[in-house]
Protein backbone atom coordinates (compact mmCIF):
# COMPACT_ATOMS: atom_id res chain seq x y z
CA UNK A 1 0.00 0.00 0.00
CA UNK A 2 3.01 2.17 1.22
CA UNK A 3 4.71 1.90 -1.81
CA UNK A 4 2.02 2.43 -4.63
CA UNK A 5 0.84 5.50 -2.94
CA UNK A 6 4.61 6.93 -3.85
CA UNK A 7 5.18 6.88 0.54
CA UNK A 8 8.53 5.23 -0.33
CA UNK A 9 10.29 6.31 3.25
CA UNK A 10 7.16 5.01 5.22
CA UNK A 11 7.07 2.07 2.54
CA UNK A 12 11.10 1.49 3.45
CA UNK A 13 11.16 1.74 7.37
CA UNK A 14 8.21 -0.24 7.53
CA UNK A 15 9.93 -2.90 5.30
CA UNK A 16 13.47 -2.83 7.59
CA UNK A 17 11.57 -3.44 10.52
CA UNK A 18 10.34 -6.27 9.13
CA UNK A 19 11.41 -9.23 11.01
CA UNK A 20 10.54 -11.70 7.94
CA UNK A 21 10.53 -11.06 4.82
CA UNK A 22 9.11 -13.32 1.44
CA UNK A 23 9.25 -12.40 -2.07
CA UNK A 24 6.03 -10.79 -2.17
CA UNK A 25 7.37 -7.79 0.07
CA UNK A 26 10.61 -7.44 -2.00
CA UNK A 27 8.62 -7.33 -4.77
CA UNK A 28 6.48 -5.02 -3.69
CA UNK A 29 9.24 -2.59 -2.56
CA UNK A 30 11.12 -2.74 -5.78
CA UNK A 31 7.77 -2.53 -7.60
CA UNK A 32 6.96 0.50 -5.99
CA UNK A 33 10.63 2.00 -6.38
CA UNK A 34 10.25 1.33 -10.00
CA UNK A 35 6.74 3.01 -10.49
CA UNK A 36 7.65 6.23 -8.75
CA UNK A 37 10.39 6.58 -10.80
CA UNK A 38 13.03 5.90 -8.26
CA UNK A 39 14.96 3.84 -10.70
CA UNK A 40 18.81 3.01 -8.85
CA UNK A 41 16.61 2.38 -5.51
CA UNK A 42 14.77 -0.31 -7.81
CA UNK A 43 17.74 -1.82 -8.80
CA UNK A 44 19.51 -1.51 -5.67
CA UNK A 45 16.86 -3.50 -3.70
CA UNK A 46 16.77 -6.04 -6.62
CA UNK A 47 20.39 -6.80 -5.89
CA UNK A 48 20.22 -6.30 -1.98
CA UNK A 49 17.10 -9.13 -2.62
CA UNK A 50 19.45 -11.13 -4.49
CA UNK A 51 22.39 -11.23 -2.12
CA UNK A 52 19.42 -12.04 1.13
CA UNK A 53 19.23 -15.60 -1.07
CA UNK A 54 15.16 -14.71 -2.32
CA UNK A 55 14.37 -15.71 -6.00
CA UNK A 56 13.38 -13.07 -8.28
CA UNK A 57 9.60 -13.69 -9.56
CA UNK A 58 8.43 -12.49 -12.48
CA UNK A 59 6.91 -9.28 -11.13
CA UNK A 60 10.65 -8.44 -9.63
CA UNK A 61 12.20 -8.62 -13.09
CA UNK A 62 9.92 -6.52 -15.14
CA UNK A 63 10.43 -3.80 -11.95
CA UNK A 64 14.01 -4.67 -12.84
CA UNK A 65 13.89 -3.90 -16.94
CA UNK A 66 12.02 -1.08 -16.48
CA UNK A 67 14.26 0.38 -14.24
CA UNK A 68 17.23 -0.54 -15.85
CA UNK A 69 16.00 0.70 -19.35
CA UNK A 70 15.53 4.09 -17.61
CA UNK A 71 18.66 4.72 -16.49
CA UNK A 72 20.67 2.53 -18.70
CA UNK A 73 22.12 0.14 -16.43
CA UNK A 74 23.41 -2.07 -18.92
CA UNK A 75 24.48 -5.04 -17.11
CA UNK A 76 21.43 -5.33 -14.38
CA UNK A 77 19.02 -5.08 -17.40
CA UNK A 78 21.23 -8.15 -19.29
CA UNK A 79 21.37 -10.08 -15.75
CA UNK A 80 17.62 -9.88 -15.68
CA UNK A 81 17.28 -10.49 -19.42
CA UNK A 82 19.47 -13.62 -17.97
CA UNK A 83 17.43 -14.94 -15.14
CA UNK A 84 14.14 -14.64 -17.23
CA UNK A 85 15.58 -16.76 -19.75
CA UNK A 86 16.59 -19.54 -17.06
CA UNK A 87 13.34 -19.43 -15.81
CA UNK A 88 11.75 -19.69 -18.74
CA UNK A 89 9.84 -16.12 -19.52
CA UNK A 90 11.34 -14.94 -21.78
CA UNK A 91 8.81 -16.37 -24.16
CA UNK A 92 6.27 -14.80 -22.66
CA UNK A 93 4.92 -12.11 -24.88
CA UNK A 94 4.55 -9.14 -21.14
CA UNK A 95 7.96 -10.42 -20.47
CA UNK A 96 9.31 -10.34 -23.96
CA UNK A 97 7.81 -7.01 -24.66
CA UNK A 98 9.75 -5.46 -21.52
CA UNK A 99 13.46 -6.86 -22.82
CA UNK A 100 12.92 -5.58 -25.79
CA UNK A 101 11.67 -2.32 -24.64
CA UNK A 102 15.35 -2.59 -22.17
CA UNK A 103 17.49 -3.44 -25.25
CA UNK A 104 15.84 -0.48 -27.59
CA UNK A 105 16.11 2.13 -24.86
CA UNK A 106 19.85 1.82 -23.95
CA UNK A 107 20.54 1.14 -27.70
CA UNK A 108 21.57 -2.35 -28.21
CA UNK A 109 19.44 -3.06 -31.01
CA UNK A 110 21.30 -6.24 -32.31
CA UNK A 111 20.36 -7.52 -29.07
CA UNK A 112 16.73 -6.55 -29.75
CA UNK A 113 16.18 -7.88 -32.94
CA UNK A 114 17.44 -11.24 -31.70
CA UNK A 115 14.87 -11.16 -28.43
CA UNK A 116 12.65 -9.93 -31.76
CA UNK A 117 12.59 -13.04 -33.60
CA UNK A 118 12.94 -15.21 -30.30
CA UNK A 119 9.03 -14.05 -29.90
CA UNK A 120 6.39 -16.35 -30.39
CA UNK A 121 3.40 -13.89 -29.71
CA UNK A 122 4.40 -10.08 -31.49
CA UNK A 123 1.69 -7.73 -31.20
CA UNK A 124 1.57 -3.68 -32.02
CA UNK A 125 3.12 -3.09 -28.89
CA UNK A 126 6.90 -5.08 -29.82
CA UNK A 127 6.60 -3.95 -33.44
CA UNK A 128 6.42 -0.22 -32.58
CA UNK A 129 9.26 -1.02 -29.65
CA UNK A 130 11.32 -2.28 -32.54
CA UNK A 131 10.68 0.52 -34.82
CA UNK A 132 11.15 3.51 -31.94
CA UNK A 133 14.66 1.82 -31.02
CA UNK A 134 15.58 2.20 -34.67
CA UNK A 135 14.60 6.19 -34.92
CA UNK A 136 16.42 6.37 -32.06
CA UNK A 137 19.60 5.22 -33.66
CA UNK A 138 18.66 7.08 -36.77
CA UNK A 139 18.67 3.73 -38.51
CA UNK A 140 15.68 5.29 -40.84
CA UNK A 141 15.91 2.35 -43.80
CA UNK A 142 15.62 -0.40 -40.86
CA UNK A 143 12.78 1.71 -39.25
CA UNK A 144 10.65 2.21 -42.36
CA UNK A 145 11.58 -1.76 -43.49
CA UNK A 146 10.30 -2.76 -40.30
CA UNK A 147 7.29 -0.49 -40.80
CA UNK A 148 6.67 -2.34 -44.12
CA UNK A 149 6.79 -5.57 -42.27
CA UNK A 150 4.62 -4.55 -39.45
CA UNK A 151 1.74 -3.81 -42.65
CA UNK A 152 2.20 -7.25 -44.42
CA UNK A 153 1.36 -9.05 -40.81
CA UNK A 154 -2.01 -7.37 -41.11
CA UNK A 155 -1.11 -5.11 -38.08
CA UNK A 156 -2.88 -1.40 -37.99
CA UNK A 157 -0.62 1.26 -37.22
CA UNK A 158 -1.12 3.60 -34.25
CA UNK A 159 -0.19 6.55 -32.80
CA UNK A 160 2.86 5.55 -31.40
CA UNK A 161 3.74 3.90 -35.26
CA UNK A 162 2.79 7.17 -36.65
CA UNK A 163 4.86 8.83 -33.71
CA UNK A 164 7.74 7.02 -35.25
CA UNK A 165 7.17 7.29 -39.03
CA UNK A 166 6.36 11.44 -37.93
CA UNK A 167 9.97 11.48 -36.35
CA UNK A 168 11.53 10.04 -38.85
CA UNK A 169 10.37 12.42 -41.81
CA UNK A 170 11.41 15.03 -38.89
CA UNK A 171 15.10 13.84 -38.70
CA UNK A 172 15.34 13.56 -42.94
CA UNK A 173 13.07 16.46 -44.05
CA UNK A 174 10.95 13.97 -45.90
CA UNK A 175 7.98 15.90 -46.57
CA UNK A 176 6.17 13.76 -49.10
CA UNK A 177 6.63 10.76 -46.44
CA UNK A 178 5.41 13.38 -43.72
CA UNK A 179 2.41 14.28 -45.72
CA UNK A 180 1.15 10.58 -46.38
CA UNK A 181 1.59 9.76 -43.14
CA UNK A 182 -1.07 13.42 -42.27
CA UNK A 183 -2.92 12.12 -44.26
CA UNK A 184 -2.84 8.31 -42.91
CA UNK A 185 -3.78 9.85 -39.38
CA UNK A 186 -6.79 12.23 -40.18
CA UNK A 187 -8.31 9.34 -42.35
CA UNK A 188 -7.71 6.83 -39.22
CA UNK A 189 -8.87 9.86 -36.54
CA UNK A 190 -5.40 9.28 -34.96
CA UNK A 191 -4.96 13.47 -35.54
CA UNK A 192 -6.95 13.89 -32.45
CA UNK A 193 -4.17 12.24 -30.34
CA UNK A 194 -2.57 15.65 -29.17
CA UNK A 195 0.96 13.75 -29.44
CA UNK A 196 0.23 13.03 -32.55
CA UNK A 197 -0.67 16.32 -33.62
CA UNK A 198 2.33 17.50 -31.86
CA UNK A 199 4.56 15.00 -33.84
CA UNK A 200 2.79 16.61 -37.42
CA UNK A 201 3.00 19.98 -35.79
CA UNK A 202 6.78 19.48 -35.45
CA UNK A 203 7.54 17.41 -38.62
CA UNK A 204 6.31 20.56 -40.58
CA UNK A 205 8.20 22.90 -38.80
CA UNK A 206 11.53 20.82 -39.42
CA UNK A 207 10.25 20.43 -42.95
CA UNK A 208 10.54 24.48 -42.84
CA UNK A 209 6.73 24.52 -44.08
CA UNK A 210 5.49 26.49 -41.52
CA UNK A 211 2.15 27.15 -42.67
CA UNK A 212 1.46 23.63 -42.79
CA UNK A 213 2.71 23.90 -38.90
CA UNK A 214 0.51 26.09 -38.48
CA UNK A 215 -2.65 24.79 -39.87
CA UNK A 216 -2.58 21.46 -37.69
CA UNK A 217 -2.08 23.88 -34.99
CA UNK A 218 -5.20 25.62 -35.67
CA UNK A 219 -7.16 22.53 -36.44
CA UNK A 220 -6.25 20.86 -33.34
CA UNK A 221 -9.50 20.13 -30.83
CA UNK A 222 -7.02 18.56 -28.01
CA UNK A 223 -3.98 20.72 -26.91
CA UNK A 224 -2.07 20.94 -24.02
CA UNK A 225 1.44 22.87 -23.39
CA UNK A 226 3.57 20.46 -25.14
CA UNK A 227 1.41 21.08 -28.13
CA UNK A 228 1.91 24.71 -28.00
CA UNK A 229 5.29 24.08 -27.70
CA UNK A 230 5.98 22.29 -30.46
CA UNK A 231 4.44 24.99 -32.44
CA UNK A 232 6.66 27.92 -30.78
CA UNK A 233 9.85 26.08 -31.29
CA UNK A 234 8.88 25.18 -35.40
CA UNK A 235 8.58 29.49 -35.08
CA UNK A 236 11.70 29.95 -33.53
CA UNK A 237 13.67 27.02 -35.40
CA UNK A 238 12.08 28.66 -38.72
CA UNK A 239 13.51 32.29 -37.72
CA UNK A 240 9.71 33.83 -37.45
CA UNK A 241 10.89 35.07 -34.07
CA UNK A 242 7.56 37.83 -34.60
CA UNK A 243 5.06 35.10 -34.88
CA UNK A 244 6.69 33.16 -31.61
CA UNK A 245 6.39 36.13 -29.63
CA UNK A 246 2.57 36.55 -30.69
CA UNK A 247 1.87 32.62 -29.76
CA UNK A 248 3.84 32.80 -26.69
CA UNK A 249 1.46 36.17 -25.69
CA UNK A 250 -1.57 34.12 -27.06
CA UNK A 251 -0.70 31.13 -24.58
CA UNK A 252 -0.70 33.96 -21.67
CA UNK A 253 -4.26 34.96 -22.86
CA UNK A 254 -5.28 31.52 -23.06
CA UNK A 255 -4.16 30.81 -19.87
CA UNK A 256 -2.15 28.01 -20.96
CA UNK A 257 0.71 27.26 -18.49
CA UNK A 258 4.26 28.45 -19.54
CA UNK A 259 7.27 25.97 -18.91
CA UNK A 260 10.30 26.51 -19.46
CA UNK A 261 10.27 24.89 -23.03
CA UNK A 262 8.62 27.77 -23.68
CA UNK A 263 10.52 30.59 -22.21
CA UNK A 264 13.43 28.98 -23.41
CA UNK A 265 11.95 29.12 -27.04
CA UNK A 266 11.47 32.91 -27.07
CA UNK A 267 14.36 33.88 -25.47
CA UNK A 268 16.75 31.84 -28.09
CA UNK A 269 14.41 33.51 -30.45
CA UNK A 270 15.28 37.28 -29.26
CA UNK A 271 18.87 36.01 -28.88
CA UNK A 272 19.02 34.46 -32.61
CA UNK A 273 17.58 37.56 -34.17
CA UNK A 274 20.22 39.88 -32.51
CA UNK A 275 17.49 41.02 -30.15
CA UNK A 276 19.37 40.97 -26.78
CA UNK A 277 17.41 43.83 -24.97
CA UNK A 278 14.01 41.90 -25.70
CA UNK A 279 15.83 38.01 -24.75
CA UNK A 280 16.88 39.88 -21.24
CA UNK A 281 13.62 41.48 -20.49
CA UNK A 282 12.07 37.86 -21.35
CA UNK A 283 14.63 36.42 -19.00
CA UNK A 284 13.57 38.92 -15.94
CA UNK A 285 9.76 38.05 -16.49
CA UNK A 286 10.69 34.71 -16.54
CA UNK A 287 12.48 34.75 -12.94
CA UNK A 288 9.10 37.02 -11.73
CA UNK A 289 7.01 34.27 -12.94
CA UNK A 290 8.83 31.53 -10.45
CA UNK A 291 10.17 29.71 -13.33
CA UNK A 292 13.64 28.37 -12.55
CA UNK A 293 15.81 28.97 -15.44
CA UNK A 294 17.79 25.74 -16.90
CA UNK A 295 21.20 25.38 -18.82
CA UNK A 296 19.71 25.95 -21.99
CA UNK A 297 18.30 29.19 -20.66
CA UNK A 298 21.32 30.47 -19.11
CA UNK A 299 23.43 29.33 -22.45
CA UNK A 300 21.32 31.13 -24.82
CA UNK A 301 21.62 34.32 -22.45
CA UNK A 302 25.77 34.17 -22.84
CA UNK A 303 26.03 33.21 -26.02
CA UNK A 304 24.30 36.17 -26.73
CA UNK A 305 25.93 38.06 -24.38
CA UNK A 306 29.13 37.25 -26.01
CA UNK A 307 28.30 38.45 -29.45
CA UNK A 308 27.05 41.63 -28.10
CA UNK A 309 29.07 42.88 -24.97
CA UNK A 310 32.91 43.45 -23.73
CA UNK A 311 34.56 40.95 -21.82
CA UNK A 312 33.79 42.87 -18.57
CA UNK A 313 30.49 44.19 -19.44
CA UNK A 314 29.34 40.62 -19.94
CA UNK A 315 30.57 39.48 -16.50
CA UNK A 316 28.48 42.32 -15.03
CA UNK A 317 25.63 41.82 -16.84
CA UNK A 318 26.00 37.79 -15.52
CA UNK A 319 26.57 39.10 -12.28
CA UNK A 320 23.78 41.50 -12.41
CA UNK A 321 21.62 38.67 -13.96
CA UNK A 322 21.99 35.97 -11.27
CA UNK A 323 24.31 33.40 -13.40
CA UNK A 324 27.18 33.69 -11.92
CA UNK A 325 26.22 30.04 -9.89
CA UNK A 326 26.01 28.36 -13.18
CA UNK A 327 28.82 29.95 -15.45
CA UNK A 328 31.38 27.19 -15.44
CA UNK A 329 28.70 25.14 -16.85
CA UNK A 330 27.77 27.65 -19.30
CA UNK A 331 31.60 27.89 -20.74
CA UNK A 332 31.67 24.44 -21.09
CA UNK A 333 28.59 23.63 -22.89
CA UNK A 334 29.39 26.74 -25.03
CA UNK A 335 32.92 24.60 -25.73
CA UNK A 336 31.32 21.69 -26.71
CA UNK A 337 28.33 22.85 -28.98
CA UNK A 338 31.16 25.05 -31.19
CA UNK A 339 32.32 28.33 -31.88
CA UNK A 340 34.58 30.63 -34.29
CA UNK A 341 38.10 31.53 -32.89
CA UNK A 342 37.01 35.09 -31.94
CA UNK A 343 34.22 33.63 -29.48
CA UNK A 344 36.39 30.78 -28.32
CA UNK A 345 39.31 33.59 -27.30
CA UNK A 346 35.97 35.40 -25.50
CA UNK A 347 34.67 32.40 -23.55
CA UNK A 348 38.21 31.69 -22.55
CA UNK A 349 38.96 35.63 -21.40
CA UNK A 350 35.45 35.10 -19.11
CA UNK A 351 36.82 31.89 -17.85
CA UNK A 352 39.79 33.60 -16.76
CA UNK A 353 37.91 36.44 -15.29
CA UNK A 354 35.67 34.16 -13.74
CA UNK A 355 38.90 32.52 -11.81
CA UNK A 356 40.11 35.70 -11.01
CA UNK A 357 37.30 37.61 -9.10
CA UNK A 358 36.35 34.15 -7.59
CA UNK A 359 32.81 34.13 -9.11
Amino acid sequence: MYGKCGVLEDARRVFDEMHERNAVTWNSMIFGYAQNGCNEEAIDMFLEMRLDDFEPTDVTLLSLLSASANVGAVEEGKQGHGIAVSYGFELDKIMGSSILNFYTKVGLIEDAELVFSRMLERDEVTWNLLISGYVRLLQVEKALDTCRLMRLENLRFDSVTLASILAICSHTKNTMLGKEAHCFCVRNNLDSDVVVASNIVDMYGKCERIGDARRVFDSAVNTNTVFWNTMLTAYVENGKIGEALRLFYEMQLESVPQDVTAWNAVILGCVRNGDLDEARYLFSRMQSADIPANLTTLTSLVSGLLRNSSCDDLVQKIQESGLRSNIISIISTLCNNGMDRASLQDVKAIYGFVLRHDL
